[in-house]
Parts: structure tokens; C-alpha cells; sequence
């Protein structure tokens, strides 16, 4: 099935891609150099004309302002959605000290994004 190989593609590429790893000339703190960003990422697809977009539009879920897939891309078939857990390394480390960001959360921050730009 052409889905199911798209989203093996995606977990392979993010798990083996060096810009999901802490490389030792940007880690923080040696013991960082090396340490995963993010674990495989959730993945949903759905219909363009899926009716749960149009309780996006409740002013208590997002609100009027929220644009309908078809509203900015009107000859859209599917929406793609993509979301890239922290792995628990980071996830743990942040937790521990609740008035300060984490060295691996702050790894997180920087790098993780600019892995996923």
C-alpha cells in the first residue's frame, strides 16, 4: 500500500538522518554528543472534506479564524499531519527541574527545529 511505504520512508529518514542526533561540536555538555531528538513521529492522514475540520471552527476548540483545507489549497485531496515526539531522554530531563530548561530540552528547541525545517 503507497501510504504504509510513505510512512516507513519517513520513520527510516528520521531515525537515520544526523540532523535527529546531537553532533559533539554543537552539544551543550559532552555526555550530549550523540543523544536522539526525536523518537519516530505520529503520522495521520484524512480527507480534505473530513467533517472534524469543520469543528475546528468552534470558538472553544480554535475558533472562526481557523481556514478549512479547502478554503487555502481548494483542490486539496488529503491532510497530511506530522508530529515529532521528544524522545524520553528529553522528555525525562526536562521534568526534573520544572523552573529551567533542560540541556537536552534546549537541544530539542534549537536543533529540532532546525531538523524539521
Amino acid at each position: 500500500m503507497i501510504v504504509d511505504d510513505i510512512l516507513d520512508f519517513i520513520n527510516r529518514r528520521i531515525d537515520e538522518h544526523g540532523g535527529n542526533y546531537i553532533d559533539a561540536e554543537t552539544a551543550i555538555a559532552p555526555e550530549l554528543a550523540g543523544m536522539k531528538i526525536f523518537d519516530s513521529p505520529l503520522i495521520g492522514v484524512a480527507s480534505s472534506d473530513d467533517e472534524i475540520f469543520e469543528k475546528y471552527l468552534d470558538p472553544g476548540v480554535i475558533g472562526p479564524h481557523f481556514i478549512l483545507p479547502r478554503g487555502w489549497l481548494p483542490d486539496a485531496q488529503s491532510v497530511v499531519s506530522i508530529f515529532f515526539p521528544f524522545t524520553q531522554a528529553v522528555r525525562t530531563s526536562n521534568a526534573a527541574v520544572p523552573t529551567w530548561p533542560s540541556s537536552e530540552w534546549l537541544h530539542g528547541r534549537i536543533e529540532g527545529q532546525m531538523f524539521i525545517a
